[in-house]
């Protein structure tokens, strides 16, 4: 269930109830753009606490063991817009933009610590991302082209971008 709590969180709880044992992966898949609809969220700041993310083929399947994001675009430690280093490499490249899974640092397993900040461009909303799962998604909307909205109309590419808590 989604729940705004009276301090402005947004709150998202799973429940699954089965009749024998089986795997269940509850996600969610939430898009957000914090300057408003009809703006490109790469302009939006990040900063995402993960020293390492998995590589991923041009179908978005993970192709390689987990790498370190020193010295490269999908280096969100420090914040900085999705903008400033869009497809800078051919891990992004290869499925036009952001569409990776972070392992996040240690300290982001409990609910205390942030997994992640976004900012609007001009800083005036902010959200932070708590999760006790290890690893964040992160997508940058790169094929929401013709995508039906709320409003009528269709989303361009890049519209929003999701931070998915997974395991």
């Amino acid at each position: 269930c989604y729940r705004l709590t009276s301090d402005n969180r947004l709150e998202i709880n799973y429940l699954a109830q089965v009749d024998r044992p089986c795997p269940v992966n509850l996600t969610n898949h939430a898009y957000f753009n914090l300057d408003g609809a009809g703006t490109d969220a790469r302009a939006q700041r990040l900063q995402l606490f993960a020293d390492r993310y998995l590589p991923v083929d041009a179908e978005g399947i993970p192709c390689a063991d987990l790498t370190a994001v020193d010295g490269s675009g999908m280096d969100f430690r420090q914040p900085k817009t999705l903008l400033q280093d869009f497809l800078r490499d051919r891990d992004q490249q290869r499925v036009k933009g952001y569409d990776h899974a972070f392992l996040l640092q240690r300290t982001c397993g409990a609910l205390e610590s942030p997994a992640a900040h976004l900012w609007s461009a001009d800083g005036q909303v902010q959200m932070s991302v708590f999760t006790d799962a290890p690893a964040l998604q992160l997508y940058s909307g790169n094929y929401l082209a013709g995508t039906p909205a709320r409003d009528g109309g269709s989303y361009a590419n890049h519209a929003g971008v999701a931070l998915e808590s997974e395991f």
